[in-house]
């Protein structure tokens, strides 16, 4: 990803409108750039800087001109400089009216909208949570297909508007789950609790004519980290060959690391083991602004 290398005003001094007391003007900026980008991609490096900038550059509505504090930045546009992929000119819009600001930040600046969901999910019961037992014959083997259940998880929608969305990017976090404690409306989520089902954005245009994306997150919450926990049970044979049968068929039968359990345990509901399996890889989300 292209990183900043020189982003400079231009030294010609513009001249401002006067109208009254509305004063307006523009200004040119240089922009270089240490690898070949798109104009999209070098608007989104000037969004993401801060107040206080080493370069000097208005954040929009929020620095105020250097030589005049009642002129602030409206919003800017970026054009590349004849076929150089990597210098681009920079013009923002300046003015004194309060309004006028305000106006410009409507959208890029909106506060994000959190929806919390309900969500329902089947999900595969093999023990009785209330006794702990094996859900199983009276034999003690478990059932095929496996019994299911009503749940319900917590879906978190967040909407909020970007500077840029970048679908080939998203796709390296759907269907993830955050490697580490992430934190969403002020909320901490421990690892591997969020997963991250659906990232989109819809592009849109500013009061001021620049471009802007709606973005939409959905993140599904689950406090036992997505994971499923199935009986250690199978059809024979076991990892020594080993395939007990009952009239001459087989049955499913009770494992432990691989190897049948003997008949006592085969005939106790309460006597098995269970495995845990994770369903979604991880990532690091931390990144991410949810």
């Amino acid at each position: 990803m292209a990183t900043i290398s020189q982003f400079y005003r231009d030294k010609e001094v513009p001249e401002a409108d006067v109208d009254g007391n509305l004063v307006t003007a523009t200004e040119t900026w240089h922009l270089i750039l240490d690898s070949v980008a798109s104009p999209i991609a070098a608007r989104a490096l000037i969004g993401a800087l801060v107040s206080g900038n080493g370069f000097g550059w208005m954040v929009v509505g929020v620095d105020s001109h250097p030589d005049d504090s009642a002129i602030f930045s409206t919003g800017f546009n970026v054009s590349r400089l004849s076929n150089n992929t990597v210098q681009f000119l920079v013009t923002t819009n300046l003015t004194n009216e309060i309004q006028d600001i305000n106006n410009s930040r409507k959208a890029i600046d909106a506060e994000p909208v959190y929806d919390y969901q309900e969500v329902d999910t089947l999900i595969e019961v093999d023990v009785d949570p209330l006794t702990g037992k094996a859900i199983a014959a009276s034999n003690g083997q478990p059932y095929f297909p496996k019994l299911q259940r009503k749940g319900t998880e917590t879906r978190i929608v967040i909407s909020r508007n970007e500077l840029r969305f970048d679908p080939t990017f998203a796709k390296n976090y759907r269907d993830h789950l955050n490697k580490d404690t992430l934190t969403i409306d002020g909320r901490p989520y421990p690892p591997r609790t969020i997963l991250l089902e659906s990232w989109t954005g819809t592009s849109a245009i500013d009061t001021d004519d620049s471009e802007y994306y709606q973005v939409k997150y959905q993140a599904l919450y689950d406090p036992n980290e997505h994971k499923i926990e199935l009986i250690d049970a199978a059809l024979g044979p076991d990892i020594n060959g080993n395939n007990p049968k009952v009239n001459g068929t087989n049955n499913v039968w009770k494992l432990i690391a691989g190897v049948f359990k003997g008949k006592a345990a085969q005939d106790d509901p309460a006597d098995f083991e269970t495995n845990s399996f994770n369903l979604h890889d991880e990532v690091n989300m931390n990144n991410l602004r949810l």
